[in-house]
C-alpha cells in the first residue's frame, strides 16, 4: 500500500520515477507496477533495462499471490533514455543505488545533482567488506576510527548523499552515528576517491 503523507496524497500519484534499477530499485519499480501506477525507470548501466524487465516479471507471480490493484500490469513500465525524460511527468522520484568506496556513481550523481535531487547509498559499506581494505584502515588509524566509519563519513560527505548502513547491533548503531566529529582531508578524500570502479558487490539479477 501507499500511504498519505501530509504532503503528498496518495490518490494524486499517478506516475513514479525509479532512478537506479539494481535488486532495490527493481523492487520498488515492481511495488509501484503492482499498485496499479505507472513506472518510468533509468539507469545508466549496460543492459540495466532489460534486467529490470526481468526481474520484475520474476517478482510478478508471487504479487499476484498477494493481490494486485486495479490497473496493475507489467506494460506500465516504461524505460527512460536519460534521467530528466525519467523524471519529467513523475509525481514521485525513487533514487537508492549501491555505493560505496569501491563501485564509481559518477554519473548518477552528476545528473541527480543537476536536478537537486537526493542519492541514497545503498550497501554503504559493501557488505562489510569496506573493513578490509588497507587504504580505509590506513585512514582509519588517522583518524581513530574503523574502516567502516571512514567509509560512511566519505559518503555522507559528498553533496546530496545520505546513506543507510546496517546496524545489528546497539554498538553498531553507535559506531554508524560516531563519524561526525572529524573531517577527511583532502588528500585522503582523494585516496578514498581513486577506489571507486566497477566493485559491485549486490547481485543485480536478485
Amino acid at each position: 500500500e501507499i500511504e498519505e503523507t501530509n504532503m503528498i496524497k496518495a490518490e494524486n500519484i499517478k506516475t513514479v520515477a525509479v532512478l537506479g534499477t539494481g535488486v532495490i530499485g527493481s523492487g520498488w519499480a515492481s511495488r509501484f507496477l503492482a499498485n496499479g501506477l505507472d513506472v518510468v525507470a533509468w539507469d545508466p548501466g549496460k543492459g540495466a533495462e532489460a534486467q529490470l524487465r526481468a526481474n520484475v516479471a520474476n517478482a510478478w507471480p508471487a504479487l499476484e499471490k498477494v493481490g494486485l490493484k486495479p490497473g496493475a500490469s507489467q506494460k506500465r513500465l516504461k524505460f527512460a533514455a536519460t534521467m530528466e525524460e525519467a523524471v519529467k511527468h513523475a509525481d514521485i522520484l525513487c533514487d537508492q543505488v549501491e555505493y560505496h568506496p569501491f563501485l564509481s556513481q559518477r554519473a548518477v550523481l552528476s545528473a541527480a545533482r543537476k536536478h537537486g535531487l537526493f542519492l541514497t547509498a545503498y550497501s554503504p559499506v559493501a557488505r562489510g567488506q569496506v573493513n578490509d581494505d588497507a587504504t580505509l584502515q590506513a585512514i582509519g588509524r588517522k583518524y581513530g576510527k574503523s574502516a567502516a566509519q571512514i567509509a560512511l563519513h566519505w559518503l555522507v560527505g559528498q553533496e546530496n548523499v545520505a546513506a543507510i548502513p546496517k546496524a545489528g547491533s546497539r554498538a553498531h548503531m553507535e559506531a554508524n552515528i560516531a563519524i561526525f566529529d572529524f573531517a577527511l582531508a583532502p588528500e585522503d578524500r582523494a585516496r578514498i576517491d581513486a577506489l571507486g570502479g566497477n566493485g559491485r558487490i549486490v547481485d543485480i539479477a536478485g
